[in-house]
C-alpha cells in the first residue's frame, strides 16, 4: 500500500476489519441471498423494499465503479508500468485496457477466475518475499519501526488525525467495510455464483483468512521503500508520491528470477480486478436498468448493451485520471474516503432489511436520501 509508506500502520485496519465482513458475509448474508436467489444486489432491494431502490442502488454502484474501481485500477496501473519500463501513465493505462479486454473476450469470466487464483499465489509468495527482502535492508521490523515517524509505527491514532483516526475506524470504517465484502456486487457476485451455500461460506471463510495478510505484504513494504529509496518518490506524473512504493520495493529488492513473474502478478491483479469490474457493471445495467425499460429486450441486445457499458465505463475511467493524479492523500486513502462518503446508507438499509421486520420503503428512501445528500456535500 503506498498509503502506508506516507501515514504508516494505521492503513492497516482497513485490512485487518475484513475477515471479519467476510465472516458476516458466509454466515449472516450469504444465507439470505441464496434463499432469495437474486442476481444482483439491487434486486434484493426491490424484493425488500421497492423497485425504485433497485434503480437507485443500481445508479449509485456505476457511478462508485467509475469513482473508485475502473479509474483507480487503470491509474494503478499505469503507475506500475511507468515504475518498470518506464512508460508514461497514459500509456500504461491505455494497454492495461486492450489486455484486460482481449483476455475477457476470448477467455470470458472463467479466464478471470483461473487467473486470479494463479496470481493470487504468485502474489502471496512474492509479497512474503518482498517482506523479508525489505526487514532485511532495514535491519529488522523493530529497526523499521523505529526508523519511521513514531506516530506512522502505531495502529491507532488520536481523533483528530486526518486520515485514520480512531473515532473514524471503528464508527466509521466498518460501515464501509460491510457495504464492501457484503453488498458490492463485484464482490458479492463470488458468492451468488457459488455452486451452493456450503461452497460460498467457505470461498468468504478463506478470504478472510488471506485479508490478514495484505497489511505485512504492502503496508510494511511500503513503509521500507520510502526509508530505503526516499530519492525515488518524486514521480512525474503521479498524485501522490507514495502510491509508487510498492513497485519502486519490487523493481529495487526483488531479486532477477522473482522480479518478472511479481510484476506480472501485479498486472494480472489489476486486470482481473478490471475484468471483475467490468462484469459486475455490465450485469448491473442490462438486469437492473436496461431489462426494466426494455422488458422484451433479447440476449444478443442485453450482450451489446453490457459492452456499451463497459466501453463508457472505461471512458469516463481515463477522464477521472487526472483527477487522480492531482490528489495527494493516495490511492488508499481516496479510496476509502469515496465509500466512506457514499456506502454507510447502503449498509444500514440491508441491515435493516435483514433484522428488523418492520423496515419499510419509506424509510429506506429516505435514509438513502439524506445519508446520499449528506455524503454528496461531504465529496
Amino acid at each position: 500500500r503506498g498509503s502506508g509508506a506516507d501515514i504508516g500502520m494505521c492503513v492497516a485496519w482497513g485490512e485487518w476489519l475484513s475477515p471479519l465482513c467476510l465472516l458476516l458475509l458466509a454466515w449472516f448474508f450469504a444465507p439470505f441471498y441464496s434463499h432469495a436467489g437474486v442476481f444482483t444486489m439491487p434486486e434484493f432491494l426491490e424484493r425488500r423494499y421497492a423497485p425504485g431502490l433497485r434503480t437507485y442502488y443500481a445508479s449509485l454502484l456505476l457511478a462508485l465503479y467509475v469513482l473508485t474501481k475502473i479509474s483507480v485500477a487503470l491509474y494503478a496501473g499505469g503507475v506500475v508500468l511507468q515504475q518498470t519500463v518506464g512508460w508514461d501513465i497514459w500509456s500504461g493505462a491505455g494497454t492495461l485496457v486492450v489486455a484486460t479486454g482481449l483476455y475477457v473476450s476470448l477467455g470470458g469470466m472463467t479466464a478471470v477466475v483461473y487467473t486470479e487464483v494463479l496470481q493470487s499465489v504468485v502474489l502471496i509468495a512474492g509479497g512474503l518475499a518482498l517482506l523479508w527482502r525489505v526487514l532485511q535492508e532495514t535491519g529488522g521490523l523493530e529497526n523499521l519501526l523505529a526508523s519511521v515517524p513514531p506516530s506512522n509505527a502505531h495502529l491507532f491514532q488520536p481523533a483528530d488525525h486526518k486520515q485514520y483516526p480512531w473515532t473514524g475506524v471503528f464508527l466509521g470504517l466498518p460501515f464501509t467495510s460491510v457495504w464492501y465484502w457484503c453488498t458490492d456486487q463485484s464482490i458479492v457476485q463470488r458468492t451468488l455464483s457459488a455452486k451452493s451455500l456450503t461452497h460460498a461460506r467457505r470461498g468468504a471463510i478463506a478470504a478472510g483468512f488471506l485479508k490478514l495478510l495484505p497489511p505485512l505484504m504492502m503496508v510494511l513494504p511500503g513503509m521500507g521503500s520510502k526509508l530505503l529509496f526516499p530519492e525515488a518518490f518524486k514521480t512525474e506524473g503521479v498524485g501522490s508520491s507514495a502510491d509508487a512504493a510498492f513497485p519502486i520495493a519490487v523493481m529495487r529488492l526483488m531479486p532477477s528470477p522473482l522480479l518478472g513473474l511479481q510484476v506480472a502478478a501485479m498486472l494480472a491483479a489489476l486486470m482481473s480486478s478490471l475484468a471483475s469490474v467490468f462484469n459486475s457493471a455490465s450485469t448491473v445495467f442490462t438486469m437492473d436498468v436496461w431489462r426494466r425499460l426494455c422488458p422484451r429486450a433479447s440476449e444478443k441486445e442485453l450482450v451489446f448493451v453490457g459492452r456499451m457499458v463497459v466501453l463508457v465505463g472505461t471512458v469516463l475511467g481515463l477522464l477521472w485520471i487526472p483527477l487522480l493524479q492531482g490528489m495527494k492523500s493516495g490511492l488508499y486513502v481516496y479510496t476509502h474516503k469515496m465509500m466512506g462518503y457514499l456506502a454507510p446508507p447502503i449498509t444500514v438499509v440491508f441491515l435493516g432489511g435483514l433484522l428488523w421486520p418492520r423496515a419499510n420503503a419509506p424509510g429506506a428512501s429516505a435514509c438513502l436520501l439524506y445519508g446520499g445528500v449528506v455524503g454528496v456535500t461531504r465529496l
